[in-house]
């Protein structure tokens, strides 16, 4: 059983890969090489899509996506939805927009109890 140092020592990917509901995020990371942004000076806040986001997705662009050659896009995608610092649950949902790590603004909106993501 980790003790609380080591529970306070989680990073984003440690927290998401030991969630059940993020596999896709997880293997989007990894395919991104994306699995050590979050040791690098912090905080961030990742607006993470679960795998039911994921599924919403056409059919057959999760696997294009995941394709070596198309690493750029993904990783445009995936840091999209990180922000650079600690966004609290309480202040993300009064928030109208951040900036994402890909420099672009992201669209918040908080509409029957869940967060969204320029509609997602």
């Amino acid at each position: 059983m980790p003790t609380i140092a080591q529970a306070q020592k989680k990073d984003i990917v440690d927290t998401v890969v030991a969630a059940k509901d993020f596999t896709i995020l997880v293997k989007a990371l990894e395919a991104g090489g994306l699995t050590d942004i979050p040791k690098v000076e912090g905080p961030y806040t990742i607006f993470a899509p679960n795998d039911e986001a994921f599924k919403c997705l056409p059919k057959g662009t999760i696997e294009m996506l995941l394709k070596p050659e198309n690493k750029d896009q993904l990783v445009n995608i995936i840091t999209y939805h990180v922000v650079k610092g600690k966004v609290a649950g309480s202040t993300a949902v009064s928030l109208k927009e951040a900036k994402a790590l890909n420099n672009e603004k992201i669209k918040l909106s908080f509409k029957n109890a869940a967060l969204f993501v320029n509609q997602a």
